[in-house]
């Protein structure tokens, strides 16, 4: 868990640049279970396997994957806006895989999924970041997997 506090500066710089205006930390908590809402989940295997996930809560991710590839997604569920979930994703744990890496922790980062999946994944515990911009809200959480 100590670096948690890295992989959420990755979250919020990366988010922010795509919300539609300041965005704030509205929570930050532990958790026992991934969020069910749509979104991507990203593993990131290392020292630790970690499990990433941004989810949509109030219409945030669907506006933030929307400027994210240039597109006017309808719905979070459709498949482009949930490809860019894991794109936009992608780029938060790939941020985060360099900076272990520079500190000597090689990270492998799969592809991200897009399914149903946080609930099948056992992370204790997971802390989860919300970010709100305006009206609109997403969720960033993040858990070490237990094998």
């Amino acid at each position: 868990m100590e670096n948690y506090g890295i992989i959420f500066e990755k979250a919020v710089g990366t988010i922010g640049l795509y919300m539609d205006g300041d965005i704030k930390v509205d929570d930050i908590g532990l958790a026992k279970e991934f969020p069910s809402e749509p979104g991507a989940t990203q593993i990131i295997e290392g020292s630790n396997t970690i499990v990433c996930s941004l989810n949509e809560v109030d219409g945030g991710l669907l506006g933030a994957v929307s400027r994210f590839a240039g597109e006017d997604f309808g719905e979070i569920t459709e498949a482009d806006a949930l490809d860019a979930a894991g794109e936009m994703l992608n780029f938060i744990s790939g941020a985060y895989a360099s900076e272990m890496s520079r500190k000597g922790d090689q990270c492998e980062l799969l592809p991200p999924s897009f399914d149903s999946i946080p609930k099948k994944y056992e992370a204790d515990p997971i802390c989860r970041l919300n970010l709100t911009s305006g009206k609109r809200k997403l969720c960033f959480s993040i858990g070490v997997l237990n094998r």
